[in-house]
């Protein structure tokens, strides 16, 4: 009898202590979750009492201010616990579509969607509808220090977006750039084109293809002199010099075609995309060069000219239209770091890492980047280059440059806004140190690019 008393006792006292801890936690986590207290309420989770409860509300509340934290891998383990829990709300599987796109999982993203509200299913659907999904637009000038060796080159971009399945898009663009320099002027124009396919678990596979025609307008001269001997008598000096004068007019077109393809994959704030990529350029010239040489003899009293004779000359023109062909095989991988502050901010760090191979020669090159999210509406990202007078493919493929000149070194920072939700504004600021691979000339370069993203 007694014993019966003791253990109805305690039974009493165990539930009344529990519906007691379950009430604190309860209304702790609901009063945070009302005051968006999202640091307190996320700590809050952690605590093993709360830790001792496992029921729908909570899990919502605990995953939400994880969510808005940008712990989104604990907030996805809070929310896939609340969505087994209750399935008819759609609350949770709705932040779990955005938790899945935030770190690169799209087809689980589209998973969610059968099981959303009504209001954000037909939100997302309708878009999905929609094959052209953005245009893109950009443009702008580059300024040279040295107006005499390059003048401004002009740039303009326009691509498009297309959303041909849920896992399979593809990007498309047309730019073209034009420029003045010492030896003429040239013009270029490229296609673009990116495919990309999504797979499970944050793996994607993308390719990019760009083809560039480019032509090379030449009318320039270049002179220089070698002095041959040198004698002096007292005060006089006798000088003999050959002076040679070289003038290149016509043409040059280049043909080139960039394919590079991509493997990336995602875990936790980890992403690493190991590339191969092939260049091949064909060359096509029609410029002739008239060199003319004259041996002068001068003579210098008192490091005053008296004289200057020409005692000699030459001339011969050379004609140069030879088809060649050239290709390359670039090997690397690029690997970032990203670390979330919030939902909204932040900080992501990384390296790509490229190898060149050329007939038995192999070029290094690295290439450190960064991208920022400062607040919803602004974000930051920039990159360092320099590299020699060969091609280079970076950032998926997304910028390719050619190998007819050196970069001592490129400084490129880009900042976007969320001018609302259609439409984005992206401006470039770039500083250059340029030397033309043709007359080896030098000069610094700062470029300003404007672009607008607008989504259909």
């Amino acid at each position: 009898m007694h014993r019966s008393v003791l253990i109805l006792f305690l039974f009493i006292s165990v539930n009344a202590i529990g519906q007691s801890d379950f009430k604190l936690v309860d209304s702790t986590s609901y009063a945070l979750f009302s005051q968006k207290k999202w640091k307190q309420l996320a700590k809050f989770g952690r605590k093993p009492l709360t830790g001792q409860f496992d029921y729908y509300y909570l899990n919502m509340r605990l995953g939400i201010a994880n969510y808005e934290l940008g712990k989104f891998y604990t907030a996805e383990k809070y929310l896939q616990r609340a969505l087994e829990q209750n399935r008819g709300t759609g609350i949770a599987a709705e932040y779990l579509y955005w938790i899945y796109l935030a770190t690169g999982r799209t087809p689980e993203a589209y998973d969610m969607i059968s099981l959303m509200p009504d209001s954000s299913k037909r939100t997302i659907l309708e878009q999905q509808r929609r094959i052209a999904q953005y245009i893109y637009l950009e443009g702008g000038p580059k300024f040279s220090n040295r107006k005499e060796v390059a003048s401004t080159m002009l740039y303009g971009n326009i691509g498009i977006n297309f959303q041909l399945s849920p896992k399979l898009s593809l990007y498309h663009s047309y730019t073209w750039i034009q420029q003045e320099l010492l030896w003429g002027k040239y013009q270029q124009h490229q296609l673009f084109l990116a495919p990309q396919y999504l797979f499970r678990k944050g793996w994607r596979m993308s390719s990019t293809i760009n083809y560039f025609s480019y032509t090379r307008s030449f009318d320039y001269i270049n002179s220089f002199s070698n002095p041959i001997s040198s004698n002096s008598l007292q005060n006089i000096r006798y000088d003999t010099a050959i002076h040679t004068e070289t003038r290149t007019y016509g043409n040059l077109r280049l043909n080139s075609l960039y394919a590079r393809l991509n493997l990336t994959k995602r875990i936790n704030g980890f992403s690493i995309t190991p590339h191969v990529a092939w260049h091949l350029e064909n060359s096509q010239p029609d410029y002739s060069q008239t060199i003319r040489t004259d041996t002068v003899a001068s003579v210098t009293e008192n490091q005053q000219q008296i004289s200057s004779d020409v005692i000699g000359s030459g001339q011969r023109q050379i004609n140069i239209n030879t088809t060649s062909t050239v290709d390359y095989l670039q090997l690397g991988a690029s690997a970032s770091w990203t670390f979330f502050f919030n939902r909204y901010k932040y900080l992501e760090a990384g390296l790509e890492y490229l190898t060149l191979v050329r007939e038995q020669e192999m070029t290094r090159v690295l290439v450190p980047f960064f991208s920022a999210g400062i607040s919803y509406k602004f974000a930051l990202q920039g990159y360092f280059l320099k590299k020699g007078y060969f091609p280079v493919s970076l950032f998926g493929g997304s910028i390719v440059l050619n190998n007819y000149d050196k970069l001592a070194y490129r400084f490129s920072l880009t900042g976007r806004y969320n001018i609302s939700r259609q439409s984005l504004l992206y401006v470039t600021l770039q500083q250059e140190h340029i030397r033309d691979g043709l007359t080896f000339e030098s000069y610094d370069a700062f470029a300003v690019f404007t672009g607008f993203r607008i989504q259909f």
